[in-house]
């Protein structure tokens, strides 16, 4: 079930073009003329702390936000919990990647957001601020039928998780959207 169709730049895209810049710029260092002197130990500062990324607050020695695949966010364990059998279809949402799972008459949908925080969440509708594990979220109640979670990584990255119910019923797709968002947000670098 495909619940989002846009088409968009892919995120892959924008990740091999900083590949590519880095790949630059460690050639233009590594290249020039040899330097004169005695080559002994380089000594590199040892720490224990752990990097952030400046694109989603996380901790680098785990999973960040821009390299999680949706469709990884529910396993087939998660799904068939929930209600579905089917394995999820990765497409992409305006570039941002996105999964979508068929859970019976219904659906869920992930995307994952790594430029737009839950404060950018569209207004056209009813939301409530709450909280899921130990990242703050916002449910936004929009079009009959639907029903996203907005849960925050960062203040401007953000993981939707989006629960659909054929029928259009509003309280259906909001405890299947609850019930996914559940099982993703363990899943995500902690805020």
């Amino acid at each position: 079930m495909m619940l989002f169709r846009m088409k968009g730049k892919s995120v892959r895209r924008g990740v091999f073009a900083v590949g590519l810049i880095v790949v630059a710029f460690v050639t233009v260092g590594c290249t020039g003329s040899p330097v004169q002197g005695d080559p002994g130990p380089v000594k590199t500062p040892v720490t224990s702390e752990a990097t952030t990324s400046a694109s989603t607050g996380s901790n680098t020695s785990g999973p960040t936000l821009a390299t999680l695949n949706p469709c990884d966010l529910l396993s087939s364990a998660d799904i068939s919990a929930i209600g579905g059998s089917e394995a999820g279809k990765k497409s992409t949402l305006a570039g941002a990647p996105t999964c979508d799972w068929g859970v019976g008459a219904a659906g869920v949908n992930v995307l994952v957001l790594v430029d737009k925080g839950t404060a950018d969440l569209s207004t056209s509708g009813k939301i409530t601020e709450t909280q899921f594990g130990s990242h703050q979220a916002r449910e936004l109640r929009g079009s009959a039928g639907e029903c996203r979670i907005a849960i925050a990584v960062t203040s401007k990255s953000r993981v939707d998780v989006t629960g659909v119910d054929d029928s259009g019923s509003q309280d259906k797709a909001c405890a299947l959207g609850e019930k996914a968002a559940k099982l993703v947000e363990p899943k995500l670098p902690k805020s």
